[in-house]
């Protein structure tokens, strides 16, 4: 340090002027000199010179860089933001802004750039780095930097990035000896460095990946892309850090699962998004258990934690293992809300059922078949056992939201495969699904794979409920419009048309041609067999010619059961009520799978076999032993036609009256549907029993007058379930022609014939025999009485006078030997076929006429009676005297003789002249008298 020149000289001066003595040899002094004041300033001026010019370098060159280092060494140094990117094999670019705020006293300065050691708490060196020039002014300072850090010990940077990342904060320690220069001045020196640089925790948070979708798979890897998103709080970011490669595992896992790959990882302070992260799930035979159940889980839909850890085999190996972390795999279920809307068989064999089935479900997740390795088989699980009953195939893709899958190939089968011990509970359940389906009825089931996939670990790896809508096969039916075909001993085959509605659509060919159902009665008691032979479609079916064979059951050892049941079905049926009946089956069909899955109700629609029935037109053809024969015409309506033979033969029926039977009739041609005029033969068997029926039938026949009597049959039929299935009661039109044509009397006839020593009065009549065969009456004993009673007095001079009070009878006509004058000994009539027959038929008095007076030895009134209504008669203008018959008649007809009750109401008396005028009667009586 020196003085300036003009104070130097001012300052010898002032010595000279004051701190010299006077003298005459001197210089005279300076006067200043010669006061204290002077010379006490000028020492102390004195003394600082000399200590500045001692004090001022050690300040400068000692004392400057130590406050320096210890203003560097203890400055606030608050990261603003740093940004760690394009790691290499050994290094990691920095790109940071610090604000260091000085503690104590730093000159404006500046630090010149600098390479500093980066260390731990633990003072280990892990990196080395360029600190940049630093222009230090003020009471703070920002230091941008952007430089390379070298890694220098891959392990200790690992150890503190890692607890960085993992949510603890991190000294990071800054080392060297930079040269600092004073601003303004060419002042510099070498100071030690030292400061401590806090990186903030930079935990990832709300760390999620979504939107699982599958790239491809094959038999040890399945690779899949997805997204992840997550949070950062931290000024530290990482960006452009190149691929990195994390392990992934669950708690629940003893090793990795595989690895998740991000292209291009990066964080940045707040949200982020990365779209492009691969995952790739990796069997190594010990995880496929976990790696089947994070697939699960989140192909359910169910959220699962996962843990990252790594990275993993980063080409800058000092980033390896910094970080495990939980991640939030968001479930996005595949498969949901699915139903089977409906299911067509397209075949079977002996074992197994091949459907195609319309499938929708809701899906949150997109997946190309070809990326599972093409198609996926499921299978499925249903009852209480959870027992596998069949497969589906699935060839379409999946879509986010509703798919709609047509075709989707469904079997249901029994698995022989590996000696399987469970037929009998897969048969069952099998059989319970097909029911429960073909009745119409939805139902749960389990649907569960892939299955037989080529990578293990994809098997089993979804379990999901699936609703199988039922598809009614067989709804509302009902049977109607019977024929009846043909017949043998154990079974009658009939036709009907079938209508029914169905949900179910089915190819008959798909099931080896038919569907053969057995009909059952309420007792569940067989009673035929139904077989239907053409499609079945969608809607409302009607099959004409369905064939339903009435069969004989002997299944049970032999032992016929049924037949009361078939004949109690035939008999409702043919009497026109609807009656429900059970479809069991099918039955015997080309698969065991499908036989009984159906047991539902049907109606068979009554089908009237004979109403409204009149027999008409009767011709009796012959009588032989106890038997009479004869045909008629029958009429009738109904509902149900019998093909000719139809029942094995002719149809033939009981006929009963009164409950007694009396003979059959029997139908010899085919009956149509609708009105039969059919001619008909019939056989009437006199018997023991039927004594009274015979005679009761035979005359009301032959009297004209129409009956009721009852139909019951079939009978005698080769099936024997068919008889007696129908008793109806049946109209039978009288004869239409009268026996008697007419009657008359004559003088002769009331004058007598004498036979022997009798004398036979009667009336002469005429009959008619229709038939074509000979009639023989005889023991006739026939009640005449008149219409009009009549009352009358007589006078006669020979036979005196007489009252004959108000009667109706009028003769009793009977058959006797004598009543033929060429054949005295013949006592019957004989009518020959289809001509009129007259006879003389002896007459006898009614008990009433039995009483009174006699008149040349009969009954007075008796005697007169005739003459009596005659002139009735002829006052009236009438022609004949009307005449009420009423009596017994023995019949015989061929061989067979027998008793029929006769009555006539109009039977018509002719009488000639001679008897209203006189005549020789033992006496001359005329009206007169």
């Amino acid at each position: 340090m020196s003085l300036n020149q003009p104070f130097l000289e001012s300052v010898r001066e002032n010595e000279m002027e004051v701190g010299s003595p006077v003298t005459t040899t001197q210089r005279p002094k300076n006067r200043l000199l010669s006061k204290p004041w002077f010379r006490c300033g000028l020492g102390c001026f004195l003394v600082a010179g000399v200590l500045c010019s001692v004090l001022l370098p050690v300040g400068i060159y000692v004392i400057a860089p130590d406050l320096a280092e210890s203003a560097l060494k203890n400055s606030a140094v608050i990261l603003m933001y740093a940004n760690m990117s394009n790691p290499t094999e050994n290094s990691i670019v920095l790109l940071s802004s610090l604000e260091m705020v000085p503690s104590g006293i730093l000159l404006p300065a500046t630090i010149k750039a600098t390479e500093v050691d980066v260390s731990d708490d633990g003072g280990n060196v892990f990196g080395r780095l360029q600190l940049p020039s630093i222009d230090a002014q003020g009471s703070k300072f920002v230091v941008n930097m952007s430089t390379i850090m070298t890694i220098t010990d891959a392990n200790a940077f690992r150890t503190t990035t890692g607890q960085i990342l993992s949510g603890v904060p991190q000294a990071w320690h800054l080392s060297g000896n930079p040269q600092v220069q004073v601003s303004g001045t060419n002042f510099q020196w070498q100071v030690k460095f030292s400061n401590s640089l806090t990186l903030p925790e930079s935990q990832l948070t709300e760390m999620r990946a979504f939107g699982l979708s599958v790239i491809s798979t094959n038999s040890t890897t399945l690779t899949a892309k997805s997204s992840a998103s997550f949070f950062s709080t931290s000024v530290l970011q990482l960006l452009e850090m190149g691929q990195m490669e994390f392990e992934i595992s669950t708690s629940n896992s003893s090793g990795p699962l595989g690895k998740v790959v991000i292209p291009n990882f990066t964080t940045k302070k707040g949200f982020n998004l990365i779209d492009d992260a691969y995952v790739y799930l990796i069997n190594n035979n010990n995880n496929t258990n976990s790696v089947r159940e994070l697939l699960s889980q989140v192909s359910l839909g169910n959220d699962i934690t996962i843990q990252f850890s790594g990275p993993k085999n980063n080409k800058s190996p000092f980033l390896n293992d910094l970080v495990s972390i939980d991640v939030e795999m968001q479930g996005e279920s595949l498969v949901t809300d699915t139903q089977a809307l409906s299911m067509k068989i397209t075949n079977l064999d002996e074992n197994t059922i091949y459907a195609s089935s319309v499938v929708t479900f809701y899906s949150e997740m997109a997946l190309s078949i070809n990326a599972l390795g093409g198609n996926i088989y499921f299978e499925f699980l249903f009852g209480e056992n959870m027992t596998k009953i069949g497969e589906a195939l699935l060839t379409n893709d999946i879509i986010v939201g509703k798919n709609y899958v047509e075709n989707v190939t469904t079997t249901l089968f029994i698995d022989n495969s590996n000696n399987n011990d469970n037929n009998d509970l897969e048969r069952i359940a099998i059989y319970e699904f097909l029911s429960n389906f073909s009745l119409g009825n939805s139902q749960e089931v389990i649907m569960r794979g892939p299955i037989r996939h080529i990578n293990p670990f994809v098997n089993n790896m979804f379990s999901r409920k699936a609703i199988v809508s039922g598809m009614s096969m067989l709804g509302n039916v009902v049977a109607s419009d019977f024929t009846i075909v043909s017949s043998n001993s154990t079974s009658v085959k009939t036709i009907a048309t079938v209508s029914f509605s169905s949900s179910f659509p089915l190819s008959i060919e798909s099931v080896g041609g038919s569907l053969t159902f057995e009909l059952r009665n309420k007792d569940n008691i067989l009673i035929g067999l139904s077989t239907i032979n053409v499609d079945i479609n969608k809607g409302y079916n009607v099959i004409q010619n369905a064939t339903t064979i009435l069969i004989i059951d002997s299944s049970n050892n032999g032992t016929i059961t049924n037949i009361e049941a078939i004949r109690q079905f035939l008999s409702v049926m043919s009497s026109g009520q609807d009656q429900s009946i059970i479809m069991y089956g099918p039955v015997n069909s080309v698969c065991p799978l499908m036989n009984g899955i159906i047991s539902q109700e049907a109606i068979a629609k009554g089908s009237i076999l004979m109403t409204n029935a009149v027999g008409s037109d009767i011709v009796v053809t012959g009588g032989e032993g106890n038997n009479l024969f004869s045909y008629f015409t029958s009429s009738f309506y109904t509902d149900i036609e019998i093909q000719e033979n139809g029942l094995g033969g002719p149809v033939t029926f009981e006929i009963s009256l009164k409950g007694q039977v009396i003979g059959t009739a029997v139908i010899n041609s085919a009956i149509q549907k609708g009105l039969n005029v059919i001619n008909t033969t019939s056989v009437l068997t006199l018997t023991n029993e039927n004594t009274v029926s015979f005679r009761e039938f035979n005359s009301n026949f032959l009297n004209g007058f129409d009956q009721k009597v009852q139909f019951s049959g079939p009978i005698g039929m080769v099936a024997p379930f068919v008889d007696h299935i129908v008793t109806i009661t049946a109209t039978v039109k009288g004869l239409s022609t009268r026996l008697v044509t007419f009657s008359q009397i004559t003088e002769k006839t009331l004058g007598g014939i004498i036979v022997g020593t009798e004398l036979l009065r009667g009336t002469k009549l005429t009959i008619f025999n229709p038939f074509p065969i000979t009639l023989i009456q005889s023991g006739m004993n026939v009640h005449i009485t008149l219409q009009t009673p009549i009352s009358y007095n007589f006078s006669h001079p020979i036979l005196g006078k007489h009252v004959c009070k108000s009667t109706e009878d009028f003769s009793v006509q009977i058959t006797r030997a004598g009543m033929y004058e060429n054949n005295v000994t013949q006592d019957y009539v004989v009518a020959l076929p289809q001509t009129y027959t007259t006879f003389f038929s002896p007459s006898v008095p009614a008990d009433s006429q039995k009483n009174g007076d006699n008149c040349i030895g009969l009954p007075c009134c008796f005697l007169t009676v005739p003459i009596a209504g005659s002139c009735r008669a002829l006052t009236l203008s009438d022609d004949f005297v009307k005449l009420t018959a009423s009596g017994v008649i023995d019949v015989t007809i061929g061989t067979l003789k027998f008793t029929v009750d006769t009555y006539q109401k109009d039977v018509q008396l002719l009488f000639d002249p001679s008897v209203t005028a006189g005549f020789l009667f033992d006496a001359e009586i005329n009206c007169s008298d």
